[in-house]
């Protein structure tokens, strides 16, 4: 083989290995995902007609009874990779409904603003109830992680943080979607126009943090009961910046290193933050 010859498979090979990381970094969550969900279309009749699931999901988000959906609802079978207990994955059955113009609102700057939000409506014997809801993976506006930051799984996050989280005693909630995102949005300031991705649940959570001492023991001063953990991806929520030094520090060029999402705890009475965890 002729040196030019080698000569261009070493060129061939370089701009792979420089040209795959950087296709990685950039690589978008996949379809019909959100959070720890995912679903797909099923064959399996549903057990009460979509017309009532465009109602209940009304309700959650906080829309009027007489909104319709943006897109024909689909009967779906979810798989769930919350860990509950010993259970690591978890498939049901619901109705997944998109509706628009669900009313967020900024009581700090005033600014407010109408999005589209998909729910997971539960297909359940005993409750038809909020399973989740969530915005859309908007491609134009996602942000990947910052190179150097290695992702951490959001539950696990929850969970060194004091964070005992469980399926809601209730499907329920007396929030709504509404009320939750715009706390979200006058408490961190992100329009949830521009978040890749929010995903939000009520759940049971039981906080270790904060606590007071009394009695020789820390006890938490927030009670267990219901909460709406959201969960931020793909947006940059938080530039990590270094502090001031004595010493004298080259500083180094490019960009400011940053946190590309945040999990954010709601009350569901009085819809106020009460916990947050930055995630790369």
């Amino acid at each position: 083989m002729k040196p030019q010859i080698y000569r261009k498979l070493w060129l061939i090979l370089l701009m792979a290995f420089l040209v795959y990381p950087l296709a990685t970094l950039a690589a978008e969550p996949a379809e019909n995902t959100a959070g720890p969900l995912s679903w797909q279309s099923t064959l399996v009749p549903p057990t009460f007609p979509a017309t009532e699931a465009v109602k209940l999901a009304s309700k959650y988000l906080g829309v009027s009874a007489t909104a319709q959906p943006a897109t024909q609802p689909q009967f779906v079978q979810v798989s769930d990779l919350t860990p509950y207990g010993n259970i690591a994955k978890t498939v049901y059955y619901a109705w997944l409904v998109t509706l628009p113009g669900v009313p967020v609102a900024n009581a700090n700057s005033k600014a407010s603003a109408a999005i589209k939000m998909e729910v997971l409506v539960l297909v359940d014997a005993n409750d038809k109830g909020l399973d989740a809801a969530f915005t859309a993976i908007k491609k134009q506006k996602w942000v990947s992680r910052y190179p150097s930051y290695q992702a951490r799984d959001p539950f696990q996050v929850m969970v060194d943080d004091g964070w005992s989280v469980a399926k809601p005693r209730s499907a329920q909630p007396s929030a709504t979607v509404s009320q939750v995102l715009s706390a979200f949005w006058s408490a961190t300031g992100i329009n949830p126009e521009d978040a890749g991705q929010l995903f939000l649940r009520p759940r049971y959570v039981a906080l270790a943090l904060p606590a007071k001492r009394s009695g020789g023991k820390l006890v938490p001063l927030n009670p267990p009961g219901t909460y709406w953990p959201v969960l931020v991806s793909g947006t940059k929520t938080f530039e990590v910046v270094s502090p001031p030094s004595a010493s004298p520090i080259p500083v180094p060029t490019g960009e400011t290193p940053y946190m590309s999402g945040l999990i954010a705890l709601y009350s569901d009475i009085g819809v106020q933050p009460v916990r947050g965890v930055y995630l790369p």
